[in-house]
């Protein structure tokens, strides 16, 4: 059987197409413009015609008994039709139509004129086949032509070629064509064509989405999304999703990672999605993986792959990877620290507009790493962002103020970033705005304003802050060393160096906090760790005292050193007594010598009295007298009597005497001794008896001058020699020397006056300067004096 398909354009009342199966009959121009009865007869004449059904045994090659014959057009028309061929002896089978296969031969055409370029009659088929089969492809072909001239035509014909579009874009998406329902939904949503209508938008995003489109799921999501409709949201997320969507599995990831209204967080199964994601490509999928395994969330710990996702996401063009991938770099982390990358992918991702990555890119400059030191670039990129509003390059500008890096020092402008900076919580500005205050920096020192400030910036949990709060707290007593104590606990723990230094004070002294020698060990050697030189130095003096830990020289000479090497002031010190006691190592005094001379010149007083001594042992009295110079000054009252005596060897008396004296009126009995000695030098009975009261000051003191005590003694000694010299010679005429060898007969006169001599002595030891004499004589006997001692035994006393 062959069907014949009609079709007949009612409204015109023209037969449009006329085909048998597949084969399309060009040749019906005598009837397409005539009403169908006038069809069937022959017409002999020019146009010549055979008949419809003559014309259609020809070309079919069949008898009317094979034939079939479907009519497409109104039920009137049909009806005219079918009464016709019945006339002609020909059966009409209404139940044989169906579209599809009887609109092939207009299909078949429509293709033929288009890829020809018969543009026309290739639309004319295009739009039978829309008609009369509702094929909702040839709908949305006939939309898209209509749309596109629409563009590309000239005004006055714009309107109805956007007719003609909407009409067949909205036929097909009434046929569920899927594109057509979503360009719709493009239509309608941006307004550039039409007027917006959200409603009418958000109707066919709907269905088109219903109809799988992944776009439209992903589109609808969002809509849902911004209109905080989470649990909706998701399922076409999720709809999309299972899809193939990367959007989709990223932003399930998304949901299952912070959790949200009727979404729990579920971590792994979020690290599921992000993966999905990351390996179709979705650069912010890649660089959140990264962030999971770098964290180890809802995953373990990985840094290869951490690394691996970063750079992927990265090298797509993602700014936060870059900027990420620079701070890997710049710090070393996970990677060889590279600063010449680091800067790489810093200017990679300041390009993309990353203030962050402009700001770490300034502090290469600032500090010339990977790149010659630049200090007036570094100021320009903190300004330009500065200026933009972003808060930690506020602060890095105030620093640039405050230390004159790139500009000249104005710490007015430093304060006035600072608090930029400040009001927009950042933590390292609200320390550095409460530091200016409190220690009077480009501001009114206000303790008061500090400490909000200081507080502020450790209430954030920034370290720096929490140790600069706890120094606050406990060096201002009102605050209390309680207080001190918990926030250097809080930035210790947080692995700041410096309180980590600052708590195991805390425990070594007791201060806020029971002491405790072994928790003061372990947190100055945490410090100690992270090369911190205070820290070595308490690592030296808990291994030299052994506190908290055992005894050990060695240890504390090597922990001294590191701290030295440093240029640790009293870390030199404490390395330069090890070597002159012999504490960990080999006794040597010029080694001593040589690093109290490197703590001395950082003012270390110890060690400018130590490297005093060590010249003046040497008589190297200049070089003595300067390094006496400033502990005297500070009023060390042994260091004054010691500069007074190198000023003395030195043949400064002036100047010695000077120095004795400010020994003396504090007390310091040696002092006392000098000052009193040199001013009996001069031969002035005036000052012979300022002298011996001075004698007498360092003889009494709580720690006596044995020379005081001798001189007082001798004294009072050489009076009582005075007292026998005259008698003597009237005695004897003369001296007489009487070799102590020599057995000899002393006549009764010289007997009677040895015997004299004795009860004199007598009488004079028992007066208030014999007394005295014999007091003196003891102390300094006391003292270790052979003479006095000597002294003492020849006068029959002892000690």
């Amino acid at each position: 059987m062959k069907k014949v398909i009609v079709i007949y354009d009612d409204k015109k009342e023209k037969l449009i197409s006329l085909a048998i199966d597949e084969d399309y009959i060009e040749d019906i121009e005598y009837i397409k413009n005539r009403p169908i009865p006038e069809w069937f007869p022959e017409c002999k004449g020019r146009d010549g015609w055979d008949g419809f059904i003559k014309v259609i045994l020809d070309t079919a090659g069949c008898s009317k008994e094979d034939l079939e014959f479907v009519f497409y057009g109104s039920k009137d028309n049909e009806e005219i039709f079918k009464e016709c061929i019945q006339r002609e002896g020909i059966v009409y089978k209404e139940e044989v139509k169906n579209p599809e296969s009887d609109m092939k031969a207009n299909k078949i055409v429509a293709k033929r004129a288009w890829d020809s370029g018969k543009n026309k009659e290739g639309l004319r088929q295009y739009k039978i086949v829309a008609k009369y089969e509702n094929n909702k492809e040839f709908q949305y072909f006939l939309a898209n032509y209509y749309y596109k001239e629409y563009l590309n035509q000239e005004e006055e014909k714009e309107e109805e070629l956007l007719k003609e579009s909407l009409k067949y874009y909205k036929i097909a998406a009434g046929n569920q064509h899927v594109e057509a329902q979503y360009k719709l939904f493009e239509i309608y949503s941006n307004g550039e064509i039409i007027e917006k209508d959200n409603q009418k938008a958000i109707k066919w995003l709907k269905e088109a989405a219903k109809n799988e489109k992944v776009e439209a799921q992903e589109k609808l999501a969002q809509y849902y999304e911004k209109n905080k409709d989470d649990i909706n949201a998701k399922t076409w997320y999720e709809k999309a999703a299972n899809q193939g969507s990367i959007l989709g599995a990223y932003k399930l990831g998304e949901y299952c990672m912070v959790g949200t209204t009727g979404v729990a967080i579920n971590e792994v199964e979020a690290v599921q999605w992000y993966k999905k994601a990351a390996y179709g490509r979705h650069t912010i999928a890649q660089y959140k993986l990264g962030e999971c395994y770098e964290n180890g969330i809802g995953i373990a710990k990985n840094r290869y792959e951490e690394l691996t996702w970063y750079r992927k996401s990265a090298e797509a063009g993602y700014v936060k990877a870059q900027y990420k991938m620079g701070v890997k770099y710049d710090k070393g982390l996970g990677v060889t620290q590279n600063y010449r990358v680091a800067i790489n992918w810093y200017e990679k991702a300041m390009q993309q507009g990353s203030l962050e990555a402009q700001n770490n890119l300034a502090e290469c400059y600032k500090y010339g790493n990977g790149c010659a030191k630049n200090p007036r670039r570094a100021f320009l990129y903190f300004k330009q962002i500065a200026e933009k509003g972003y808060a930690e390059a506020q602060n890095n500008l105030g620093e640039c103020y405050q230390q004159g890096v790139g500009i000249e020092k104005d710490l007015a402008k430093a304060v006035e970033w600072y608090k930029k900076a400040a009001e927009q919580d950042n933590a390292r500005a609200q320390d550095n705005l409460g530091r200016c205050y409190w220690f009077g920096i480009g501001v009114t020192k206000d303790d008061v304003l500090a400490r909000k400030w200081i507080k502020k910036s450790a209430e954030q949990g920034y370290a720096e802050a929490q140790n600069d709060l706890g120094i606050y707290c406990r060096d201002e007593s009102k605050f209390g060393r309680k207080l001190a104590f918990e926030w250097f606990e809080k930035a210790a723990r947080q692995g700041h160096a410096e309180a980590q230094t600052n708590i195991g004070e805390c425990y070594k002294e007791g201060l806020g906090v029971e002491r405790n020698t072994q928790q003061a060990f372990y947190w100055f050697n945490e410090a100690a760790k992270k090369g911190v030189a205070r820290a070595r130095y308490y690592m030296g003096e808990c291994y030299e005292n052994g506190e908290g830990i055992c005894k050990n020289f060695v240890k504390a000479e090597e922990y001294y050193r590191k701290a030295a090497n440093q240029e640790y002031a009293e870390a030199q010190y404490r390395l330069g007594r090890c070597y002159e006691l012999g504490k960990g190592v080999d006794n040597n005094k010029n080694m001593a010598a040589i690093w109290y001379e490197k703590a001395a010149k950082q003012g270390h007083i110890e060690a400018q009295y130590y490297l005093g001594k060590y010249y003046e042992s040497r008589e190297l009295w200049g070089a003595a007298i300067e390094s006496y110079q400033k502990p005297a000054e500070q009023g060390d009252a042994e260091v004054q009597y010691r500069l007074g005596r190198c000023y003395e060897k030195n043949r400064q008396r002036e100047k010695a005497i000077e120095w004795y004296q400010k020994s003396a009126e504090q007390g310091y009995a040696d002092g006392q001794y000098h000052y009193g000695k040199l001013l009996d030098l001069k031969d002035c009975t005036h000052n012979f008896d300022i002298a011996f009261e001075w004698y007498r000051k360092a003889a009494d003191n709580p720690h006596p001058s044995v020379d005081a005590c001798l001189r007082i003694a001798n004294y009072y000694y050489q009076d009582m020699d005075l007292f026998f010299p005259a008698r003597n010679l009237a005695l004897f005429g003369g001296s007489i020397l009487i070799p102590v060898a020599n057995t000899i007969t002393i006549p009764v006169a010289i007997a009677g006056g040895i015997a004299s001599r004795k009860l004199l002595k007598s009488h004079f030891l028992k007066s208030d300067k014999g007394k005295e004499m014999i007091k003196y004589y003891q102390k300094a006997a006391r003292l270790g004096s052979n003479e006095a001692q000597e002294k003492l035994k020849s006068l029959g006393y002892s000690w």
